[in-house]
């Protein structure tokens, strides 16, 4: 099978999609709010792989079932994954609160940086 300029760019797309979503995942320290919100491993994979396996499924236009169960690259069993979206136990209330706490304080910081230093455009 002949690999097509396009098929290259894709790939070189989607390697770029997740090295940027780590580095999101790392700057906001996603799985130290994965843990303060109650969110732990009970069995299997760790949350933070599971967690990651399900966000990337929006970025590379797939589904569950086209993601995680066809896909046999990713280490996280469907069980797992679906255990991992149905728990009662988790507090997603609170683990979407902290993260939209840690990105309002990035920006803010962003802002504050940008008015301390304002540039002569005239």
């Amino acid at each position: 099978m002949n690999t097509t300029l396009t098929d290259l760019q894709n790939q070189i797309t989607k390697s770029e999609q997740i090295g940027v979503l780590s580095d999101f995942f790392t700057k906001f320290k996603i799985g130290t709010l994965l843990n303060q919100s109650g969110i732990v491993k009970t069995k299997g994979a760790s949350p933070l792989a599971i967690f990651t396996a399900l966000f990337n499924l929006a970025f590379h236009n797939k589904n569950l079932y086209q993601g995680i169960v066809k896909n046999k690259k990713i280490k996280v069993d469907k069980d797992a994954a679906y255990n991992f979206l149905n728990s009662s136990t988790y507090n997603w209330r609170r683990f979407t609160l902290h993260l939209c706490r840690r990105i309002y304080f990035v920006i803010r910081k962003l802002l504050d940086d940008s008015l301390e230093n304002p540039r002569d455009d005239a």
